[in-house]
């Protein structure tokens, strides 16, 4: 993941515009996050679609390798047993399934095992420590949040937006909501950017 964000890194050197916010989705959003950490003063925001769900929770080592190992051992097959409790719930649309299930049965095995391996080596709730002064908006679909503060433990300067019966993948399955909200919370940030103020709640 390190070398994901340092090749994002050159990208924006070479852009060289004053203010970014980055975002992104699953596995994408911790890169957001990290990227923003080692570039505080060209970050306007971050935006995490379904990245953060329980910073607080911690899945034990032995549960990592046996979930490592499944993956592994047949990638093509396993994903899609994996994805029904991991990425769906019962109301996510069957041609939504289908499409997610082909994209990532046909990923790179040993690169899709080895991401998932290193996005896990990471502690979110450090993540999220590391840019605590950074405006960070949580795009989330279900289950919901345990509370309607849950996230201010980890951080202060946060919003929280929740898409009911929805699952990993957000932006697909209520494309419409989500839209007209990315685009809102885009406004928003760059103008609070702007005048050095907080994110409203």
């Amino acid at each position: 993941m390190t070398a994901y964000v340092n090749d994002a890194v050159k990208v924006i050197e070479a852009v060289n515009s004053p203010s970014w916010v980055f975002i992104g989705h699953s596995l994408g959003g911790t890169l957001a996050v990290m990227l923003a950490a080692q570039m505080p003063h060209k970050t306007a925001g971050v935006v995490c679609i379904d990245s953060f769900k329980r910073p607080d929770r911690v899945l034990p080592e032995s549960d990592k390798t046996t979930m490592l190992d499944f993956l592994a051992a047949d990638w093509e097959n396993n994903v899609k047993t994996w994805l029904v409790d991991a990425a769906f719930t019962p109301k996510t649309p069957p041609l939504i399934i289908e499409y997610i299930e082909e994209a990532l049965s046909k990923a790179d095995p040993e690169m899709a095992v080895e991401s998932f391996r290193d996005l896990l080596s990471y502690s979110q709730v450090d993540l999220l420590n590391a840019i605590e002064h950074i405006p960070l908006v949580l795009f989330n679909g279900a289950p919901p949040a345990p509370g309607k503060d849950f996230f201010s433990q980890f951080h202060k300067n946060y919003r929280l937006i929740e898409f009911e019966d929805t699952g990993h993948f957000v932006m697909l399955e209520q494309s419409e909501s989500f839209n007209k909200n990315i685009h809102q919370t885009l406004l928003e940030i760059l103008s609070q950017h702007k005048n050095g103020e907080p994110l409203p709640s």
